[in-house]
């Protein structure tokens, strides 16, 4: 036989048979041998914060810094909050691992900060304090220059803001504050009692441990006017009740500008109501009364009145008028100077002492000063010779102690008189006494505060008063 002829090529693969049955399941084999323990797994566990500092003190505009940590397992989300308030944007910021920066402190961080640390099983909180010291400034100064009037009582206050708050004194400079009359209390300097003394330069200082500010002022004095033209000049220019004083001697007056240009100052009152106190024996109101007496600010009042000013205040004229009248019109008023610059009971007391039944003149007056008459002067008790003329003197006039032929006198004579213009107790402060005197003598002879004449038998009236007033 002859050799194999080589392979041919591999026919083409036919379709897979079909599948068999699956088999039975093997035996169970043997056990493998146990691998070894793995690490233990970690315990959970609430939140526990931590925080540093405590409390934190930092100046203004300074960098506070706080740090919280916290432990627990799942690990917790630390967050801070303010206790009262909220934190500020863009300046209380939260850093990395619970770290709290506050940026350019001021003092309204000043407060307590939480640090909260949560999990899934609760949480814990701490807290923390910041204090943001202040150096002083002020919050409320008086104005650099201040008028106090005399003998009131001055008071200017400073106010400051700081931490620590800042103790506040006042100081003069080279001059101690007035002793026994300043005081400083919660910042406000209280001088009592006003004087030319106590004006100058005053220093309010606030201060505390970081640093201190001064306010400088001036005190200046408004004195206490000696008249009414200076007392209403520094008011509203009304009349009504001013203060004024003279010679160390304050009082209260009532003043008339209802007039253009004119500042009258009410001195006295003439009633024939009440007692006899222009006419007492002694002349002690015209002379001697230091005191004032009835009511010195009220025009309208029907009673004697002597004021302070009656032998206080000086000036060139005086006028009359009613207590009935509001406008205060002149039934007549003085020209001339009359007073010359003196006060009213300088010029009267000028003549002579009449006190306690000293005559003063006989048929004749000591002096007199040119009036004019005006208002309700002729239907006016007292005003009787106005518009008479005789021997001791002319109508246009007011005569001071006159008397005639052994009886009738006046302090204060108005209008004419002597024989030909019914003798001389004609004006203010009459009588009928014989020799012209404050000491009345006879029966029907009497005194009177004002009227046409002092006989009793034809007594004045006693429905108004007569103001005396000087300018």
């Amino acid at each position: 036989m002859g050799p194999s002829g080589r392979h041919g090529k591999q026919g083409i693969m036919g379709s897979p048979g079909i599948k068999g049955e699956k088999g039975q399941k093997g035996a169970v084999g043997p056990r493998g041998m146990m691998g070894l323990k793995g690490d233990p797994g970690e315990s959970i566990s609430l939140p526990v914060a931590v925080v540093s500092p405590n409390t934190q003190t930092v100046r203004e505009n300074h960098s506070a810094t706080f740090y919280c940590s916290a432990s627990g397992n799942p690990k917790p989300t630390v967050t801070w909050t303010k206790v009262k308030g909220s934190l500020r944007n863009n300046i209380a910021k939260l850093g990395h691992g619970g770290r709290l920066d506050i940026i350019h402190s001021t003092f309204n961080d000043s407060g307590e900060y939480k640090c909260i640390a949560v999990n899934m099983l609760g949480q814990d909180e701490k807290i923390v304090e910041l204090i943001v010291e202040v150096s002083p400034r002020f919050t409320r100064v008086p104005g650099r220059f201040l008028v106090i009037e005399e003998e009131a009582v001055a008071s200017v206050t400073c106010e400051a803001f700081s931490y620590p708050p800042s103790v506040i004194t006042w100081t003069r400079p080279l001059v101690a504050l007035p002793r026994g009359r300043s005081s400083v209390t919660n910042g406000t300097l209280t001088i009592q009692d006003f004087s030319a003394v106590d004006t100058g330069t005053y220093v309010c200082t606030a201060k505390n441990k970081l640093g201190s500010v001064t306010a400088v002022m001036a005190l200046n004095i408004q004195r206490t006017p000696d008249s009414c033209k200076a007392a209403v000049s520094k008011h509203s220019p009304t009349g009504g009740t001013y203060d004024l004083k003279v010679n160390s001697n304050k009082f209260q007056v009532y003043c008339d500008v209802k007039t253009q240009g004119s500042h009258w100052t009410l001195i006295a009152r003439f009633s024939n109501r009440d007692t006899k106190n222009w006419m007492r024996d002694d002349g002690h109101w015209w002379y001697d009364q230091n005191a004032s007496m009835g009511t010195t600010t009220d025009p309208s009042v029907n009673t004697d009145m002597i004021s302070p000013a009656f032998w206080l205040v000086s000036g060139r004229e005086f006028k009359v008028t009613r207590s009935d009248d509001s406008s205060h019109t002149p039934l007549l008023q003085t020209t001339g100077n009359c007073l010359g610059g003196q006060t009213f009971r300088s010029k009267v007391t000028s003549y002579g002492d009449f006190r306690n039944g000293k005559v003063w003149s006989s048929k004749r007056g000591l002096g007199s000063c040119t009036v004019q008459y005006g208002g309700q002067y002729k239907t006016t008790h007292g005003f009787g010779q106005a518009e008479c003329s005789s021997n001791i003197q002319s109508s246009n006039k007011i005569g001071f102690w006159c008397d005639w032929d052994g009886g009738d006198g006046s302090v204060m004579m108005i209008g004419g008189g002597g024989s030909g213009c019914d003798r001389a107790d004609h004006g203010i402060g009459i009588t009928e006494t014989g020799d012209a005197s404050f000491v009345e003598v006879g029966y029907t002879e009497t005194e009177y505060d004002f009227g046409n004449d002092a006989d009793t038998r034809t007594p004045p009236t006693k429905s108004y008063s007569l103001n005396l007033w000087i300018r």
